[in-house]
């Protein structure tokens, strides 16, 4: 099994029985972040301003990642979108990771799914 699936795996059982104990956000929060690092294949992506919006079922995990070739410029973290029920995505900003997006499509997802359901810069 590759290392990343591998890491993947472990961190979705920590994530379900996370959910179970009731705090459906955090285990959220952490799987967005592991898809992100499986996306861009990089296992230490730093995050930060990372938020669940919206519920448990079509909600979104917003923030912001700084990886290895992953930013908007000059060392600033680029955005992310992670679907909760993986209908789309996950999208990077700046057209970063497997499933691209132009820069339009991110920021209207941006404000409309991030923002527009409760997103705010910390």
């Amino acid at each position: 099994m590759y290392p990343v699936m591998r890491q993947s795996l472990v961190l979705a059982t920590i994530v379900l029985a996370a959910c179970r104990s009731g705090d459906w956000k955090q285990a959220a929060a952490a799987d967005g972040m592991v898809q992100i690092r499986a996306d861009i294949g990089d296992a230490s992506a730093r995050f930060s301003d990372v938020q669940v919006v919206g519920d448990s079922r079509t909600g979104q995990i917003c923030g912001k990642v700084l990886a290895h070739d992953v930013s908007t410029g000059f060392g600033t973290p680029a955005r992310f979108v992670v679907y909760i029920d993986h209908t789309a995505g996950p999208w990077i900003e700046g057209q970063h990771g497997r499933e691209t997006v132009t820069d339009n499509r991110f920021d209207f997802a941006w404000q409309h799914d991030c923002v527009d359901e409760g997103w705010r810069q910390p």
